[in-house]
């Protein structure tokens, strides 16, 4: 994949005889059972690349190679522990204490 002239690479986990592939339709020739079953696959990831691609025009965020990989590959910006999630909760909670208003946990129960 290239965004503005990076390149990114993203490995499928397939395998195939040098020989099939067609380097410039990024597509292994033939009509046998294994080359459709191969670029059915690649397709599939060219569709999630593109997804994730239109993921962070929509969201507004910055375009870059590494970006569209890191949403592909399902990876957030600044993922949260679950002990700071924890400490976050707590926080809050001991600013309510002593207050007369009702708490409701989750917020979605009140």
């Amino acid at each position: 994949m290239t965004v503005n002239g990076r390149r990114i690479e993203i490995a499928t986990g397939r395998q195939c005889d040098p020989k099939r592939w067609n380097s410039k339709a990024g597509r292994l020739s033939g009509s046998k059972e294994d080359a459709r079953s191969t670029n059915s696959y690649l397709n599939t990831l060219q569709e999630k690349v593109f997804s994730a691609h239109s993921e962070l025009v929509i969201s507004g965020e910055l375009i870059t190679a590494e970006s569209v990989k890191d949403k592909f590959n399902g990876r957030v910006e600044n993922p949260k522990l679950l002990l700071e999630v924890i400490k976050e909760h707590n926080k809050w909670m001991e600013a309510l204490v002593g207050t007369t208003s009702v708490v409701c946990w989750p917020v979605s129960t009140c």
